[in-house]
């Protein structure tokens, strides 16, 4: 032991105290409406910011994730007479380089779409940018880009609650659970390995538990 007070450590079979776990920030519906809002549409970068802010909650990706989309990477399938959005999905890589597929709204679709056909081709300076979502240079975003725009999105919607690069991944799964969802179906949705790592899911799985039972059991 330090300065040979003992010979040997009184605290070595004791167990370690487990600190609470703090539950990570989620945003409400009306909140989610509220930042989605921000953007000025009516500007390139407005545009490109509003389609990834609605790409970010409707799909659970990782900023990380947003930023390495390609082109290529947005399937879409159309209906063969009216050639309407069947249904769509991108591909990215996780953590890990772990390939995984994330189905994505229509209504995203769509704006990825408009985004592509209107804001990217004025962002767009350099013949070989094959990424999705570009800076005003026409290069790759950097992760921290994003993170600014959405705090300060947060900011300007008035939102009380710390906006981070992780809340709308947060709301999303919340959102999901809250409406239904098994803990599983959110799991791969957020390409977890291990769904136990992140408190929330476990913490909104509880509070349908109880609500499921006082729906449904007869004593209660």
């Amino acid at each position: 032991m330090k300065d040979d007070v003992i010979d040997a450590d009184p605290t070595e079979n004791l167990p370690t105290p487990k600190l609470p776990a703090t539950l990570p920030k989620y945003l409400s519906t009306a909140d989610v409406d509220k930042l989605l809002s921000q953007p000025d549409i009516r500007a390139p970068i407005g545009l490109r910011n509003k389609v990834m802010l609605e790409v970010l909650h409707a799909s659970s990706l990782r900023v990380s994730e947003l930023i390495g989309l390609h082109g290529h990477d947005l399937n879409v399938e159309y209906r063969a007479r009216s050639k309407e959005i069947k249904q769509g999905y991108l591909v990215c890589l996780g953590k890990g380089g772990k390939e995984r597929i994330v189905p994505i709204a229509n209504s995203v679709i769509e704006l990825i779409q408009e985004y592509v056909r209107t804001a990217r081709e004025r962002l767009c300076k350099r013949r070989n940018a094959d990424y999705l979502f570009l800076n005003n240079r026409g290069g790759k975003l950097s992760r921290q880009s994003v993170w600014i725009m959405i705090s300060r999105y947060g900011r300007q919607a008035g939102i009380r609650v710390p906006i981070t690069s992780h809340i709308l991944r947060h709301s999303f799964a919340t959102h999901l659970l809250e409406h239904g969802a098994d803990l599983r179906s959110v799991q791969v949705r957020l390409g977890h390995a291990d769904i136990s790592t992140t408190p929330i899911y476990i913490h909104v799985t509880k509070k349908r538990i109880q609500q499921v039972y006082k729906r449904f059991h007869p004593r209660a």
